[in-house]
């Protein structure tokens, strides 16, 4: 048997953002309520699970609500959707300034820099990604993959070296790069696809 949603009808929400609109504080505070979750899940996936304990999703999560509420004016949606893309904006803004937060912290205690180098990078790539881990079942050594690496574009070496080596989130690499989490996502898918061909091209000769 299917379970009742707990997400309002359209109108429902629809009503909710008007009434919001009109000054009522009671259904400004219920429209955030009702994406708590939602907000806490993206926030959890997007700094992944070594920062979250560091950093606190709950607690990016409930600047974000507060923020949302205190800019709505700022927002000019009439829908559900519209409203998640627009606090989703406003939570990746906030993950990305948590992340640069931490990392410019973690690089004040150290200056020690970590190349792209042979150690731990088969065991890195594979246990962070399984996008990534088929490119290493064909048996790759890893000087072919260092070599393949090397043959990528600068921005793609920069997002595997941060994804990978450094074992950034993507809100890290978003911070790092100056873009988006979703920009930094398809980054990296980009960056793994881009790496796959070169294998490929390495096993055609």
């Amino acid at each position: 048997m299917k379970s009742p949603s707990t997400d309002p009808p359209v109108d429902e929400w629809s009503a909710l953002l008007a009434q919001a609109r009109e000054g009522d504080s009671n259904a400004l505070g219920e429209i955030c309520e009702r994406l708590r979750d939602y907000l806490l899940l993206m926030a959890a996936g997007d700094l992944g699970a070594d920062l979250t304990p560091k950093l606190g999703a709950s607690d990016i999560v409930q600047e974000t609500m507060l923020e949302a509420c205190r800019d709505f004016d700022a927002f000019r949606g009439t829908s559900e959707a519209e409203y998640r893309k627009w606090i989703r904006r406003l939570l990746d803004r906030n993950l990305i300034d948590a992340a640069r937060g931490y990392r410019d912290a973690q690089r004040r205690q150290t200056s020690r820099e970590v190349p792209l180098d042979q150690q731990g990078l088969r065991t890195g790539i594979v246990a962070s990604d399984k996008s990534a881990s088929s490119l290493f079942r064909r048996g790759e050594s890893d000087e072919e993959l260092l070599r393949a690496i090397g043959r990528l574009p600068p921005n793609q070496r920069q997002v595997i070296e941060l994804r990978h080596r450094q074992g950034f989130s993507y809100a890290e690499i978003a911070a790092e790069l100056g873009t988006t989490v979703v920009a930094a996502r398809k980054a990296w898918s980009r960056a793994v696809a881009a790496l796959a061909k070169e294998l490929t091209n390495v096993d055609e000769f």
